[in-house]
């Protein structure tokens, strides 16, 4: 029978850097993925950075604290992985536009950014119609200004998620695709190893980073993990002579850039179970976005169209920590559109948990217990 200090259930951006700072901190560690590493909703994402999407009201909360804090933990890792991998993960502190299109949407970017500006410690500016074209000539006539924010930032997150799977590798990590955890084996409430298809894996310690497939895991447990599959549907664009520096949002959706020329467009939010489909209706709503925002595009090509699965917890925000009552199981699952921003913070905070025996106060907020009577 395999054995292991920690096996971790998902091999997405979550679980792969949960993995690398386990194994950084000496612990032998087996990922084991269901299909293939960062190809669920990891590889679905946009690869945007972005705190003050959890802030949309103007108010500082454990969940936006989380977010800026994990941003901040970006600039030093992405050296670190690059260096070690070689790896190049396309990370840009870009910012981000957020726009208004109407005298009403105006209005409330005003407010907004009037909220972030006294409440956060973000870095931002209001750009008036005349500041927003003349920093981003290719948007269309119909955008009043926003706010702008200069901190935020965008990676590449398939990029990110080898480069961890590699380091971690490096630092005596195992990783086991293709293999799907089927259950756990325990006396009474203490791990003791979990099944796979591919055998047994002795381990005193589990870490549940499924994603959207947590709530499964949950119900080997006897215990509620409330998270549920999202679709996100989105498709690149390209053309060569409509130029776009930052990702910008509406209030339906944004448009981002990418290093290789392409613009990304998304996303959808739907609740359709564990439906991947790619559909007309949806590509067609955010096709939609497009005239009003950068108008060029239209006259681009269609590079791909994709969807993804976010795992939706029910209060939305994601679920960190030790689960109550058992010994030797870590949740780190639930994180919705912020997945990747909150990755680095979210790993230290199970390394925490497992290596040094002490919950991350940052992440208390965010404990399974909250559920145990759910």
């Amino acid at each position: 029978m395999k054995t292991a200090d920690i096996v971790v259930v998902g091999g997405g951006v979550i679980g792969c850097f949960a993995a690398y700072e386990l194994a950084k901190a000496g612990a032998s560690v087996v990922v084991v993925e269901r299909g293939r590493v960062g190809a669920e909703a990891t590889g679905a994402s946009a690869g945007m950075l972005t705190p003050l999407n959890a802030a949309e009201e103007g108010e500082p909360t454990p969940l936006f604290d989380f977010y800026w804090a994990s941003l901040q933990m970006f600039p030093p890792i992405v050296a670190e992985l690059e260096e070690t991998t070689g790896i190049r993960l396309e990370f840009a502190v870009s910012g981000a536009l957020r726009l208004s299109q109407s005298e009403e949407e105006e209005q409330l970017r005003r407010e907004q950014f009037e909220a972030w500006r006294q409440n956060l410690p973000a870095k931002i500016s209001w750009l008036d119609a005349q500041e927003a074209h003349a920093l981003e000539p290719a948007l269309g006539p119909a955008v009043r200004g926003g706010v702008l924010s200069h901190e935020e930032a965008t990676i590449n997150p398939t990029r990110l998620v080898h480069a961890l799977a590699r380091a971690a590798t490096r630092w005596g990590a195992q990783v086991m695709e293709d293999c799907m955890v089927t259950g756990v084996r325990h006396i009474h409430q203490r791990l003791t190893a979990v099944t796979t298809t591919a055998g047994d894996i002795a381990t005193p310690h589990v870490v549940i980073a499924a994603g959207a497939w947590s709530r499964f895991c949950g119900e080997w447990l006897g215990v509620s993990l409330p998270i549920t599959p999202v679709r996100g549907q989105m498709f690149s664009v390209r053309h060569l002579a409509c130029p776009l520096t930052r990702a910008v949002f509406s209030y339906n959706g944004g448009l981002f850039p990418k290093m290789d020329g392409t613009v990304q467009v998304g996303a959808t939010v739907e609740m359709v179970g564990f439906d991947k489909s790619v559909t007309p209706e949806g590509i067609a709503s955010l096709m939609g976005l497009i005239p009003a925002l950068v108008p060029c595009l239209q006259q681009g090509h269609i590079e791909q169209m994709w969807a993804g699965l976010r795992p939706w917890c029910e209060d939305g925000a994601p679920i960190i920590g030790a689960l109550p009552e058992w010994q030797g199981v870590t949740v780190a699952a639930g994180h919705f559109r912020q997945g990747l921003l909150a990755s680095p913070a979210t790993a230290k905070a199970v390394k925490s948990i497992i290596v040094d025996g002490r919950s991350d106060p940052m992440v208390e907020t965010f404990s399974p217990a909250r559920f145990a009577h759910g």
